[in-house]
């Protein structure tokens, strides 16, 4: 994402880890790499779309940036 123009992408419609200690083929979910993750993959989001939504679940929405606004 980082060679992309900013404001290039209409949406961009995630549901990353949970950091629950999951191991999956190319990820170990645990909460410190969901920390890097997010601190790697949000500021890069919020720049290249005009809309970012995450589907963070409940328990780790404090690592993620304050939202405009939140659906239920």
């Amino acid at each position: 994402m980082r060679s992309m123009p900013d404001k290039s992408v209409d949406c961009i419609i995630t549901d990353p880890p949970y950091g629950v200690n999951v191991e999956y083929a190319s990820f170990v979910d645990t909460k410190e790499n969901l920390t890097a993750l997010v601190n790697e993959f949000m500021p890069e989001a919020l720049r290249v779309a005009n809309c970012v939504i995450i589907f963070c679940g409940n328990g780790n929405q404090h690592l993620y940036p304050q939202p405009d606004w939140t659906l239920c």
